[in-house]
């Protein structure tokens, strides 16, 4: 079966169509300001981390607890206002994708033992980026590239920077997330 031009043509509109209308509905969403309070979070969160022998436990620990409980309100509040402004059947999708990667995510910590912080955190950036990865596949490919750009360099971070593997998490992970959220609201993600 042979496809004329014309009917390729056709095809390769719808492709992108859908495209543009993924890219809205992630905008729409509030997804992109999720990620970024996300991206937030984590540079300061992870610079504590980094910090915590001079600091202590409760001056790290506390504003990880207060500033996940913020994040997790305002990514709710967020997801109602807009859900209910903008309804798309694939936003509620990509709201089951992170559950779950959340999901499996925790399964795989079951089996696979992280024990050091380092290593529990890594795969948390890891999950992270696989899910971005997986936007870039569906909204935008950028998201891809940069899902699989940061993946390399938290590997490279926490063989070759294992003292500040923390401090390369806020910039390089946190960093990312806040530059991909702004990429998406821009148009161009």
């Amino acid at each position: 079966m042979e496809i004329s031009p014309s009917e390729a043509e056709k095809t390769m509109a719808s492709i992108r169509e859908a495209e543009d209308q993924m890219r809205k509905t992630l905008g729409a969403s509030g997804g992109a300001y999720q990620i970024i309070i996300w991206g937030v979070i984590m540079v300061i969160g992870y610079t504590l981390n980094q910090f915590a022998d001079k600091l202590g436990v409760v001056l790290v620990a506390v504003p990880w607890i207060v500033m996940s409980v913020v994040g997790n309100i305002l990514c709710a509040v967020i997801s109602f206002r807009m859900g209910r402004k903008f309804h798309h059947p694939m936003a509620a999708r990509i709201g089951f994708l992170w559950a779950v990667f959340v999901l499996f995510g925790l399964i795989g910590a079951i089996f696979i033992h992280p024990t050091d912080p380092r290593e529990i955190n890594l795969l948390i950036y890891l999950l992270v980026m696989l899910w971005l990865a997986v936007m870039g596949l569906w909204v935008r490919l950028p998201l891809l590239w940069i899902s699989l750009a940061v993946t390399g360099l938290l590997v490279f971070g926490y063989f070759v920077l294992p003292d500040y593997f923390f401090l390369w998490l806020a910039i390089v992970g946190g960093g990312t997330m806040i530059g991909s959220g702004l990429l998406l609201l821009s148009g161009r993600g």
